[in-house]
């Protein structure tokens, strides 16, 4: 129901929404161009800052001089690959704590960078849909601190 409510709406830029149950999750692509579905693959659902839908994907302007984003999503992928599941939250917090030298998963501004170039992980969100809660920490993963949990009525 949420995948189509989203193919339904409007789009004036491109985003992703991720929607999830306790059974399933997938991540919705949206662009002017339309909209795609990304399911999980071999039981994780792995995405970050370009499309994978093949069609959207198509018309996407990244470059390596800008972005990491096709770089996570294979240090990523390569991580979760033979982790089984359930993983708990520290599992998966140790997952995502990739640096430099592992990959730029969990990033740290550099100050000597120019403006613009400062990339930084700003938070670490865990949801967990059987529970309908969400934890939210300031910072990357390897700092997680002040974790404020919401739960659903």
């Amino acid at each position: 129901a949420a995948v189509e409510l989203i193919r339904d709406a409007p789009v004036l830029a491109s985003t992703v929404i991720t929607v999830l149950t306790p059974e399933e999750a997938a991540c919705v692509e949206m662009s002017p161009a339309g909209v795609g579905v990304v399911e999980p693959v071999d039981g994780w659902l792995v995405h970050t800052n370009h499309f994978l839908d093949p069609r959207l994907a198509e018309g996407e302007r990244v470059t390596q001089d800008v972005t990491t984003t096709l770089e996570r999503a294979d240090v990523l992928a390569r991580r979760v690959k033979g982790v089984e599941q359930p993983v708990d939250v520290e599992g998966l917090v140790a997952l995502l704590c990739a640096h430099d030298a592992d990959g730029p998963v969990c990033r740290h501004p550099d100050d000597a960078a120019p403006m613009g170039y400062r990339a930084a992980t700003l938070a670490t969100v865990g949801i967990d849909a059987r529970r309908r809660s969400v934890a939210v920490s300031d910072g990357g993963p390897c700092r997680r601190t002040s974790i404020t949990t919401l739960t659903a009525g």
